[in-house]
């Protein structure tokens, strides 16, 4: 409805480059040049854009004025690995790309700027360099969240079903629900090593105290070891649909009887520099966590275990998958209030009003504050739908209709020549002001 009648755009391969601000001086005094009590606004009134450049035409840049500027960037977990190698329309970084990588300028370890993620390679930050740069202030931008499964697929596997390959830094999530209905976890060398019902934050710790001594220079392409999921049958019936998916994705793999099991570490070892596990160390694995199961503890606290495995392991069904640690959400960013206004930085002045910079809002992973140090499964509903229906409501929609802008349209400089609108004189006044809908000059 709101793009048939012009009043919503979306411009895609387009990257936001700046936000474009407005600086206005108040005085209680008629000489605000010499009065100390003189403040200050800095408000957001619109953003700088680009967009790439063809092989017939120069890049592409232009200006969008509004009142109102939403940022839904998602979170920072992806930009150490894209920092250096993004695609980049111009020879001139843009000022949303200038900075460090957020993770290496944030992470509370080293270790975390070797890690895969879960998020998509947009999630580079770009919405938090691009408030910061404005005056924004950021908020617990070193809790970041990692997740002890993400799958890793095989590098061999030319199945359009299966995208993310074992290079790919970006891992399909391994639900909890597979360890939840049963699953074990085993290292390398075919042990189990940890309660894996533990929380994340526990799970991921024994990961980790495995992969220490390969951590220990600075060799930024050093890979976690190997960890795989061991699933029953009765589990993976379970667990249903999540199961069906990870074995059509191929990230899970079928196998009859303890032999097939064993085969599938096999052919892990003759890929990759792992060690072999045998049928005997797999053996030996699944009867210990049998026996343990029938007694009610393990040697790492485990007291529920679902679904043991069979008694006879020759006839059990496995489905087993490799996994590894992965940054999977970033609990900073942005600072905002409950209105999903971002903050200033460094003001003194207490006072809600004072603290918000005008025109300028942030929805979703982009902002910070919401968990602390630790995001609980879906609460991230919370900044993201809650948040951002507040936002939208907040903000008044233009009851007329506009022309979509084409492409073509646009002047090679991107200059949008005009603009129409109803805003209120004021461009301070939050109550008053209205969105602009954006109108291009044809070009001639």
């Amino acid at each position: 409805e709101y793009q048939t009648t012009g009043q919503l755009q979306i411009l895609l391969n387009t990257q936001v480059t700046e936000l474009l601000t407005t600086t206005t001086t108040t005085s209680t005094t008629h000489d605000s040049t010499t009065d100390p009590s003189m403040t200050r606004t800095t408000a957001v009134t619109g953003v700088k854009a680009q967009q790439p450049a063809t092989t017939d035409q120069e890049v592409e840049s232009f200006v969008l004025p509004a009142h109102h500027v939403v940022l839904a960037t998602g979170g920072f977990a992806a930009s150490h690995i894209n920092h250096h190698n993004r695609p980049s329309s111009s020879s001139t970084s843009t000022k949303a790309t200038k900075q460090a990588s957020l993770l290496a300028q944030h992470a509370p370890h080293d270790y975390y700027l070797q890690l895969p993620y879960t998020v998509g390679d947009f999630s580079t930050g770009d919405g938090v360099v691009l408030g910061t740069n404005v005056g924004a202030s950021m908020v617990d931008m070193d809790q970041i969240q990692i997740h002890p499964t993400g799958f890793v697929g095989d590098d061999d596997d030319d199945s359009k079903r299966q995208p993310q390959p074992q290079s790919s830094q970006s891992k399909i999530l391994c639900a909890e629900v597979l360890r939840g209905v049963g699953g074990i976890l085993l290292d390398a060398t075919g042990q189990r090593f940890v309660d894996e019902l533990g929380t994340r934050r526990q799970v991921t710790q024994r990961m980790l105290e495995q992969w220490k001594d390969r951590t220990s220079n600075s060799d930024s392409n050093i890979v976690p070891p190997p960890f795989y999921l061991v699933l029953p049958e009765a589990g993976a019936a379970q667990a249903g649909q999540h199961v069906g998916f990870y074995t059509w994705k191929q990230l899970l793999h079928k196998c009859h009887g303890l032999n097939e099991l064993a085969e599938y570490f096999n052919g892990k070892k003759k890929k990759e520099s792992v060690t072999a596990i045998d049928k005997d160390t797999l053996q030996g694995t699944l009867t210990r966590y049998q026996e343990s199961a029938r007694r009610g503890q393990d040697d790492f606290g485990k007291t529920v275990f679902p679904h043991p495995f069979s008694e006879d392991l020759d006839t059990e069904t496995f489905y087993v998958g490799q996994v590894t640690p992965v940054l999977h959400y970033c609990m900073g960013g942005l600072a905002m209030n409950a209105k999903g206004q971002v903050l200033k930085s460094g003001d003194d002045d207490n006072s809600d009003d004072n603290k918000v910079i005008p025109g300028l809002y942030a929805i979703g992973e982009v902002t910070g504050g919401v968990h602390g140090e630790n995001r609980l499964a879906g609460n991230s509903l919370l900044e993201c739908l809650v948040l951002g229906r507040i936002v939208g409501q907040g903000i008044p929609i233009a009851a007329f209709p506009s022309r979509v802008v084409e492409h073509s349209e646009y002047h090679a400089s991107g200059r949008l020549e005009s603009v129409v609108g109803g805003h209120s004189q004021d461009p301070g006044d939050e109550t008053g002001r209205q969105p602009l809908a954006v109108q291009a000059q044809p070009r001639t």
